[in-house]
């Protein structure tokens, strides 16, 4: 695996929920993310890296951990990884015997790693139907055109508040969070936000950075603007640091994607998520 990502048990998606997150719990038996500003934002409101001495100890662990969340009103959610102790198994058993509190979904990552070389991000457009692209630094003035950019790429819905928080956030720390994102002029002389990446590189890790996210519009897909994003942004922001990303195996596109921009996969991933049911005190 890549140097001071799994190996060393630190993953830069975890670092991003410290970013994020309004209180953080880091013990030797889990990492916690509380964010009750953002209760529908996932990825900063749940457990991960469970590390327990005993399988005895994961009932009271895990009670403990529920009823934190559910005192700020929000779901108990848990990431168990293929490290997990005393096993991934055994917590799985656990969530299982809870019956429909939970939700049980398992997925691989592959964990990807930037091969640095020389890259032109117009190369990457093709077949475009626009008098222009330009790729420029995202900025707060581009917040509302990135919440449509990834609300439309992932179906999130129309303008998601918890994007908008999350958004506001990442742009409010330029250091941690930089964003390149592609805004074509087509013929009629409409400017549109078509596409975007942002890279984290966390404060606790100088030498390493994440590909955060990546989206297009849907009805901008398939003319290379993602992959031309991220190159942009890899050439602009990386500075030497050794650059990763997590994708699920699955997404065979996205996975190709990468490898053209120099992306080579590290090793694989196992984990599953156990989500709690909302219940109806939760807002």
């Amino acid at each position: 695996m890549g140097r001071d990502y799994i190996d060393n048990d630190s993953f830069l998606n975890f670092e991003n929920g410290k970013a994020l997150a309004a209180t953080t719990e880091d013990t030797p038996q889990y990492l916690a993310f509380f964010n009750p500003d953002n209760p529908e934002h996932k990825m900063t409101n749940f457990c991960c890296r469970l590390r327990l001495e005993k399988e005895q100890d994961i009932d009271s662990v895990i009670s403990s951990l529920e009823q934190k969340y559910r005192k700020d009103n929000l779901v108990p959610r848990f990431f168990v990884d293929e490290r997990a102790t005393p096993s991934m198994a055994a917590f799985e058993t656990h969530f299982k015997a809870l019956g429909s509190s939970y939700t049980i979904e398992h997925d691989t990552d592959l964990i990807m790693r930037w091969k640095a070389k020389e890259d032109s991000a117009t190369a990457h457009i093709k077949n475009m139907d626009a008098t222009n692209v330009s790729i420029k630094h995202a900025t707060m003035d581009d917040l509302d055109a990135l919440i449509n950019i990834f609300a439309a790429s992932f179906n999130y819905g129309d303008n998601p508040e918890w994007l908008r928080i999350k958004l506001v956030k990442q742009l409010s720390m330029p250091d941690e969070y930089k964003t390149a994102i592609a805004v074509l002029t087509l013929d009629d002389g409409r400017h549109v936000a078509a596409s975007a990446a942002m890279l984290f590189f966390p404060k606790s890790s100088s030498d390493l950075g994440l590909v955060q996210v990546v989206g297009s519009d849907p009805k901008y897909q398939r003319f290379g603007l993602a992959a031309a994003c991220t190159a942009q942004a890899l050439q602009d922001f990386a500075g030497g640091r050794d650059i990763y990303l997590e994708v699920y195996k699955q997404l065979t596109h996205a996975q190709r994607m990468y490898e053209r921009l120099g992306f080579e996969v590290q090793g694989t991933y196992n984990f599953f998520q156990a989500c709690g049911v909302q219940t109806t005190h939760l807002i």
